[in-house]
């Protein structure tokens, strides 16, 4: 049963100023606000995570609660795909930003 769960969707990155460019100072800031908001969550209680794996702040705060999991597994991130092949479309950098950080199961 999940008691305290929290969905994550946003812009794509192409819809930021910065684009794709993630070493961009706003975008390294965005990250990190977005970070501490999923700590203070974990801290109010929230195990659940929700993620429709989009590329973007839905695959950045995936990242964020999969780091966090190393400290505390009790957190689950759920991957919320609309359709078979989500990641087909999504470009190389990003593809490689998320396989690379050790993310072959949601769970």
């Amino acid at each position: 049963m999940i008691e305290k769960c929290c969905a994550f969707t946003g812009h794509r990155p192409r819809k930021f100023p910065w684009g794709y460019d993630e070493m961009d100072a706003r975008c390294v800031a965005l990250k990190k606000s977005l970070a501490e908001q999923i700590v203070k969550l974990v801290e109010a209680g929230y195990t659940d995570f929700f993620s429709g794996m989009a590329e973007g702040v839905d695959t950045w705060a995936a990242l964020a609660v999969l780091a966090l999991k190393k400290e505390n597994p009790a957190l689950k991130l759920h991957c919320v795909l609309p359709c078979e092949g989500q990641a087909d479309r999504w470009s190389a950098s990003a593809t490689f930003l998320f396989w690379s950080r050790q993310t072959r199961s949601c769970m």
